[in-house]
């Protein structure tokens, strides 16, 4: 839904509104509306339903992915080919996650670094695995 022509911002009185927020209905210029999953959403808006949930993102430059959460990644299909390499990944992904928490880094690669964590332990279980299979016959 767009704003009427002669709407302004709510934030920025002598800004014309561009759109109303789905959330709150509010007027927001270009610098205060968002577009989000389908949907227009103000600045405010966007930040109450980011703290509510962590699965709600912008869509847009900010889901970028991180060259730290990249590498994790391939450490973690390590897994594959060298194992021990594999293991690598889950503590740079937990870091990356935590960045990602802290907005430190794009929340973007939040999925990614979970992906990796997963590809470690893979990692970690082929490890045991092999271990055992090495040392249970010198029974």
């Amino acid at each position: 839904m767009s704003a009427p022509a002669e709407a302004y911002c709510s934030d920025h009185i002598e800004a014309l509104a561009l759109d109303t927020c789905l959330r709150c209905g509010r007027f927001a210029c270009a610098s205060c509306i968002l577009r989000l999953q389908g949907g227009m959403y103000c600045v405010t808006c966007v930040d109450r339903l980011q703290r509510a949930s962590n699965g709600f993102a912008p869509s847009g430059p900010d889901e970028k992915v991180s060259l730290l959460t990249v590498c994790t990644v391939l450490l973690g299909t390590l897994v594959f080919c060298i194992p021990p390499l594999g293991l690598v990944a889950l503590p740079l992904s937990a870091w990356e996650i935590a960045r990602i928490s802290k907005g430190r880094a794009s929340r973007g690669g939040r999925f990614i670094a979970r992906a990796a964590i997963v590809l470690g332990v893979l990692s970690l279980a082929v490890l045991l695995l092999a271990l055992f299979r090495v040392l249970a016959p010198l029974k």
